[in-house]
């Protein structure tokens, strides 16, 4: 009974397991890969690259919501791959199993441009430089409309038009042209920093946006792509062991971020995302920067491909450790050395912003230092004492005392009455004179004080007196 039951309740529901067909889970494959047109710039990106390009440029209109082109200077396509290359799991990258554990290249799968092609209206140009005439593809919901010859450069140029136009419940969620472009300026920064060898140019509405020629210095991306301010507070870092290879560039202490947007983090050359390796950047810095701040980093990562899965996530942008711990390790004492090396540490603030400023002793301190005589005369007379040794810290001869190595901090606003009253002093000496020449300007600057006070005294008793002697006289008239 029960059994029937069971079956009339499927009938009357109509619940069968069936097969999806080969559109619908074409769509939802690419819903997996492609989440907005970032990630279509991204997969494209990628392609050029593993392709062997040297010079990538992106063109984009309204966010890349209406338009996307990605044209590159790689090996190209014949006729044959190209027919291919659009096909789920279609990829030169793999040829068994194996070789997930030696992944060298930024795609594997063959879902890019499957998963593109399949929500949205693509056209492909490609030619290898060997041939003469190159191949012309148009496909329109992962269905071919056109194969023809045509006459191109070497290389490849994919134009994807109308992202999600046959699904528009994906399209209705993306947002604002301006936050597209962002998001899309991103990933370009993230792919240029990674590769600082390849020239990147994103466009948009035909208007420059990044612009970064190929060098053989990585620092130079940074400047272009991060701006010559942040570049300017950036620390070179290098740290190897027989297991990992870390180098790159952090910010000082000061230079720091609400978020860790900034921290651009490679493993061989691959942008990824690890929480594990952002948390050990911070604790690099430990204390020298405030909690809840980020520093700047640019950091690449080689590690043995097979202790690297780079599979986990479908658009690969998360990648997982199989030393991770140790890894963190490294990537934190790395940082430690590079800020101690530096005798870096930021600005001390206690409370209510009140500023303060730390000096430290400094082994060999330079001899070149000198200071004026007058300035030896007016410390010594500040201090009330002649020992030999200025208020300052500095002996007779210009030189710091080295038999004590002492710290002192002093507040900020103590500091700038030090350098008024230094400044007082220069503008009592005469130039190219003596101390005692500006003493006794002080000294007659003094005594014409002092006897301008005395007539005002004078002024003040006689005009009192007056009005004294006024009053006696009207009570005499009373």
């Amino acid at each position: 009974m029960m059994e029937e039951h069971i079956e009339g309740k499927k009938k009357d529901k109509g619940n069968k397991i069936r097969l999806l067909d080969k559109d619908t889970i074409n769509k939802i494959a690419a819903g997996e890969v492609i989440e907005r047109p970032a990630s279509v710039v991204k997969e494209l990106i990628d392609n050029s690259i593993d392709a062997g390009a040297i010079d990538i440029r992106i063109e984009v209109e309204k966010g890349g919501k209406r338009s996307i082109l990605v044209r590159d200077n790689g090996c190209g396509m014949d006729r044959e791959d190209a027919l291919l290359a659009y096909k789920k799991h279609a990829t030169s990258k793999l040829t068994r199993i194996e070789d997930l554990d030696t992944i060298f290249t930024m795609g594997f799968r063959g879902e890019a441009l499957s998963s593109i092609t399949a929500v949205a209206k693509v056209e492909i140009l490609t030619r290898p430089p060997e041939e003469i005439t190159g191949t012309r593809i148009v496909i329109n919901g992962g269905k071919v409309l056109e194969t023809s010859d045509a006459g191109t450069a070497p290389g490849t140029s994919v134009h994807v038009k109308d992202l999600f136009y046959n699904t528009p419940a994906r399209q209705k969620y993306l947002k604002s042209d301006r936050t597209e472009l962002a998001h899309i300026t991103e990933t370009v920064t993230q792919l240029a920093l990674a590769n600082p060898h390849i020239s990147f140019t994103l466009l948009s509405e035909g208007k420059p946006v990044i612009r970064n020629a190929g060098s053989s210095e990585s620092f130079k991306s940074i400047v272009n792509l991060l701006g010559p301010d942040t570049a300017r507070s950036m620390l070179p870092l290098e740290y190897r062991t027989e297991d990992f290879e870390i180098f790159g560039y952090i910010s000082k202490p000061e230079t720091t971020r609400r978020e860790s947007d900034q921290i651009f983090l490679f493993v061989n050359t691959r942008p990824v995302t690890s929480r594990a390796i952002n948390k050990a950047i911070r604790e690099g810095y430990y204390t020298k920067i405030p909690k809840e701040r980020y520093p700047v980093a640019v950091l690449s990562l080689i590690v043995d491909p097979g202790e690297v899965d780079v599979n986990v996530h479908p658009r690969k942008a998360e990648v997982r450790f199989s030393r991770e711990k140790e890894l963190g390790d490294a990537v934190t004492f790395a940082i430690e050395k590079v800020l101690s090396k530096n005798a870096l540490a930021p600005e001390i603030r206690g409370k209510k912003d009140r500023a303060f400023q730390k000096t430290f002793d400094v082994s060999g301190f330079s001899d070149r230092l000198q200071v004026s005589e007058a300035a030896e005369i007016f410390g010594r007379k500040e201090a009330g004492k002649d020992t030999g040794i200025l208020e300052t810290g500095l002996t007779e001869k210009g030189r710091a005392p080295r038999n004590k190595a002492e710290t002192y901090v002093y507040p900020v606003k103590d500091t700038e009455r030090r350098l008024k009253r230094s400044k007082r002093l220069l503008d009592f000496t005469a130039e190219g004179g003596t101390q005692e020449t500006g003493d006794k300007k002080l000294d007659n600057k003094i005594e014409q004080e002092r006897e301008k006070e005395g007539e005002s005294k004078k002024r003040i008793t006689g005009i009192q007196e007056n009005e004294i002697e006024k009053n006696r006289f009207r009570r005499k008239e009373i």
